[in-house]
């Protein structure tokens, strides 16, 4: 559970991807409780997914980002996209992807598959950027900002 102002929000850790330094991968929930309720994680588990993110857990818990709050059965009928950018340093303009699924192998490519358009951004997170993730709904720096050529977005413009 992550305490925000006015409201929690819950995710779930649901497995560690193979394909991105065995990460730990969460699943958000879009839906936001009142503070001090106490949702059915079970049903929780079937609602609404905001964002799927690579991101370590427990040091969100020893940083009291958030906290272990219950358990819930892990299904799997999730399917998590991810994209990243993989040129450190790219020509301005010019876009080169890694597009994978889950646990799979990533593949490179110059144009943004359009099944990818709104995959989740795929590189491993430290668990304060998850945080501002969840809170405020977007990425902080260029990746979220369609006026950037590195951002996903600025494809979807054109």
């Amino acid at each position: 559970m992550i305490k925000l102002e006015g409201c929690q929000r819950y995710f779930q850790y649901i497995v560690d991807d193979k394909s991105q330094l065995s990460s730990n991968v969460i699943k958000v929930f879009k839906k936001k409780f009142p503070l001090g309720s106490n949702p059915d994680f079970e049903e929780l588990a079937d609602s609404e997914t905001e964002c799927y993110a690579h991101t370590a857990v427990r040091i969100g818990v020893k940083q009291h980002l958030w906290e272990k709050v219950g358990k819930a059965s892990v299904h799997d009928s999730f399917d998590a996209k991810f994209i990243d950018d993989y040129d450190p340093i790219p020509e301005i303009g010019t876009k080169r992807w890694q597009v994978w699924i889950l646990n799979n192998k990533r593949v490179k490519c110059d144009v943004l598959p359009n099944e990818f358009k709104n995959a989740d951004k795929g590189a491993v997170m430290p668990p304060s950027s998850i945080h501002y993730r969840i809170q405020y709904g977007k990425h902080y720096g260029y990746w979220d900002d369609p006026t950037h050529p590195r951002s996903p977005l600025y494809n979807k413009q054109k």
